[in-house]
């Protein structure tokens, strides 16, 4: 009798437990914008906190209204619309949105006559019905499949049009806990990823460095990147037009200066904070990446591509795409799952046309090794710089920045050696971060594309960024202090001219001296057994996976207190483990 009380108290909880209604909505808010429904549906939260319900959906209002403003500020803007929502948005669309009408008038303020038809879509603004605010009387029906992206506008502005936009995503059933939210561009809402993938063997948390924290980091001055990382960063408008609808509060407006906040997340994510502590970044950084993919695999009929070479206005988006691949269990040459191909999305192929799957972004295209092509060729600079620099046959091999120097739409005669070009430091400031976690987390094979990591060793020295940056000093502090830890780096050319081509030489024992001058190297036995050169080819010459270091197991000890004190990365560390268990 006691056994059938101890075994009925469990089924009988359960029972009770699994009659509990889920949570309902009446009406949802986020970021100062509310949602309200005809009725209670089934919501609930992503792993980043954006809202999901249960639908079809009938939603009565949108706070606040989208309406007509006749005076934004001491701007007149007659017939302006404001606060506007749109339901699955699409790269093709290019400029054309449903946000706000005055979207990109402030580029030029000559433009100030409405209407924009070519900016502006009246049935793309789904937070108005018939000229009017959505209501009880008119509302808005919402179909499974669907993300609503609500905004309000930022009046006072004169760059950016968006103050702040929020997500609600429409789905057919409750996702399962923890899920990242599906992307918000397109109506394919599948649901690939959780938050409890992060704490699995070989994903997330364990792929994450714990190098010991620079004097510079930062603490409490986390907080406001924090909140950026935790808004939807709104980027399905291609090419520069898309810095208008950046929303303020929850991105920076120009790419140089978001693509500084990813460095620095990643960064700050490899160092030994708790992964309590990370973890916001963390799930924001997928996220972000989860989010860049899907507008990139919309975006393939663009003419010039989703984020083209364009000075400053295009970089930041490819990396966060990789990282969420590696962290969400991708592996290097594999296309069977989705974070398999985040992980290894290509590089841009001129071979390849308009239609095909070939991912335009502007840190593939802006940078090249210089060839005796091009010390024949004028070039003219960006915006008429006043010391434009023609190349010469002593700069053949070295790496090298240009605006727009490949893609769909090229103008290479804008290139400039000069150290001071227009937008060169610019670019530097934006990605040296990437490079360096490029590095620290053995992502090279993934980036697949060597000469920016060349470029960027090039450009800090050159630049002298050595010295103590207070534009960004984590990064700065960061790399003085773990550039040297990882992969190899690029230090000169060798002076003989080979084919119109100088090879490279590289510091690959991190000692400031080069050990490896690929004019001298021809396969993998010619890097003479240094580990780091084999694990990161500077040369090309592999693969050298079959070249493996003895390890014994007193050097694997060594290396595994190299680890623990971050000077070591983790990839570099399953690796001796590997040559360990393959004995000597």
């Amino acid at each position: 009798m006691c056994y059938i009380k101890k075994l009925i108290i469990p089924i009988l909880l359960l029972f009770l437990l699994g009659t509990v209604s889920a949570a309902t909505c009446s009406s949802i808010e986020q970021f100062g914008i509310t949602w309200t429904f005809d009725t209670n549906y089934e919501c609930g939260q992503f792993a980043n906190n954006d809202y999901w319900v249960v639908g079809p959906v009938i939603i009565t209002g949108i706070s606040p209204n989208s309406t007509v403003l006749e005076l934004s500020g001491s701007v007149p803007t007659p017939g302006r619309i404001v606060n506007g929502s749109m339901i699955n948005p699409l790269p093709e669309n290019r400029t054309l949105q449903g946000y706000d009408s005055y979207m990109y008038i402030w580029h030029n303020f000559s433009l100030k006559t409405p209407p924009f038809p070519e900016l502006y879509s009246e049935a793309m603004n789904v937070a108005r019905s018939g000229g009017n605010p959505i209501s009880e009387e008119t509302p808005l029906n919402v179909p499974v499949s669907s993300s609503l992206i609500s905004t309000i506008t930022d009046i006072p502005t004169e760059r950016v049009s968006l103050k702040v936009a929020a997500v609600l995503t429409v789905l057919s059933s409750a996702p399962a806990a923890g899920s990242f939210r599906p992307p918000y561009s397109g109506n394919n809402k599948t649901i690939y990823f959780d938050k409890n993938m992060l704490s699995e063997s070989g994903k997330g948390y364990d792929l994450l460095g714990t190098l010991t924290n620079v004097e510079v980091t930062p603490n409490a001055e986390w907080a406001p990147l924090q909140s950026r990382f935790s808004h939807v960063w709104l980027d399905h408008v291609p090419g520069w037009q898309g810095r208008y609808t950046h929303p303020v509060e929850n991105m920076r407006n120009y790419s140089r200066d978001f693509s500084r906040e990813t460095g620095d997340v990643v960064l700050y994510l490899n160092t030994n904070v708790s992964n309590e502590t990370k973890e916001p970044f963390l799930i924001g950084m997928i996220q972000l990446g989860i989010d860049n993919y899907r507008n990139i695999e919309l975006g393939t009929n663009l003419a010039a591509g989703n984020w083209p070479a364009q000075e400053g206005q295009g970089m930041g988006r490819k990396f966060p795409i990789i990282f969420a691949g590696r962290m969400l269990g991708g592996t290097i040459g594999e296309y069977s799952t989705h974070a398999d191909k985040m992980l290894n999305i290509p590089v841009w192929n001129p071979e390849l046309s308009v239609g095909d799957f070939n991912p335009v972004f502007q840190e593939d295209l802006q940078h090249w090794y210089i060839t005796q092509a091009d010390s024949e060729r004028e070039v003219i600079g960006v915006n008429n710089p006043p010391g434009l620099l023609q190349y010469t046959e002593e700069l053949i091999g070295f790496p090298e920045w240009g605006s727009r120097h490949l893609g769909y739409v090229a103008y290479p005669y804008r290139d400039d050696a000069n150290i001071n070009a227009n937008y060169r430091s610019i670019c530097g400031v934006g990605m040296i971060g990437t490079a360096l976690a490029i590095h620290i987390m053995s992502l090279e094979d993934a980036w697949g594309n060597d000469v920016f990591l060349d470029y960027h060793d090039r450009w800090w020295e050159w630049e002298d960024r050595g010295k103590d940056s207070p534009s960004f000093p984590f990064v700065t502090a960061m790399w003085n202090e773990y550039r040297d830890d990882f992969g190899c780096i690029w230090m000169d050319v060798n002076p003989n001219i080979v084919g119109g081509i100088r090879e490279s030489q590289y510091d690959c024992n991190g000692d400031g001296v080069y050990d490896v001058d690929c004019y001298l190297v021809s396969d993998c036995s010619d890097y003479l057994g240094n580990t780091r050169a084999l694990d990161y080819d500077p040369c090309g010459v592999g693969p050298c996976d079959a070249v493996a270091e003895c390890v014994s197991t007193t050097a694997l000890l060594g290396y595994i207190s190299e680890w623990k004190q971050g000077s070591l990365g983790m990839f570099s560390l399953m690796q001796k483990i590997e040559n360990w268990k393959q004995g000597c």
